[in-house]
């Protein structure tokens, strides 16, 4: 059993090792297969980045953020700077140009405000607050009783809230704090 975190992660380094082993194709004169396959690979890999690219928004949009899909969804950014560079005839040291986008956006995803992690935290936290709102909960912390029945009314009404509490939970507890009980 493959674990699901890793299909993107396979299918990324499945290209970049396609695009290192083509690459010495470029700079041999010699008109070659390679050379012709170089050009069309990225043009007929179009359409199914394409259609990547509305899956993750239809699964964003079903499902909400996670850290994951903000991965997918960098990964399928990449793919199109991917194609973009390939393609373009003006660049050389196309290689070096993807190790770099690669390295640049790895870094952002990691680090700074941009980080993954804390965009999905942000985004959790937010819709706890909403949910505890509509609830009609206002005074924070709720102490077990009140927990307890919050849990019990979301775990029907919202899913994914309810599936939300449980992972911060399972992460940190310190994250929900502020809202419930903590033992």
């Amino acid at each position: 059993h493959i674990p699901s975190h890793s299909f993107p992660t396979r299918r990324s380094s499945d290209l970049f090792l396609l695009v290192t082993e083509m690459y010495p194709a470029q700079l041999n004169p010699v008109k070659k297969i390679e050379k012709r396959l170089l050009k069309i690979f990225p043009a007929a890999c179009i359409p199914l980045v394409i259609l990547m690219t509305f899956g993750i928004i239809r699964r964003i949009s079903d499902y909400g953020i996670s850290e994951d899909r903000i991965y997918v969804f960098a990964i399928n950014i990449y793919f199109y700077i991917i194609i973009a560079i390939l393609l373009i005839n003006k660049i050389k040291c196309k290689f070096r140009y993807l190790a770099i986008v690669f390295c640049a956006m790895l870094f952002v995803l990691m680090t700074g405000p941009f980080n993954a992690t804390k965009i999905t935290r942000g985004i959790w936290i937010d819709s706890i607050k909403a949910t505890l709102a509509e609830e009609g909960y206002t005074k924070f912390p709720l102490n077990a009783q009140d927990t307890k029945s919050f849990l019990n009314t979301i775990d029907d009404k919202s899913p994914i809230v309810y599936s939300r509490v449980h992972i911060l939970q399972n992460r940190s507890k310190k994250e929900l704090a502020e809202f419930f009980e903590t033992d």
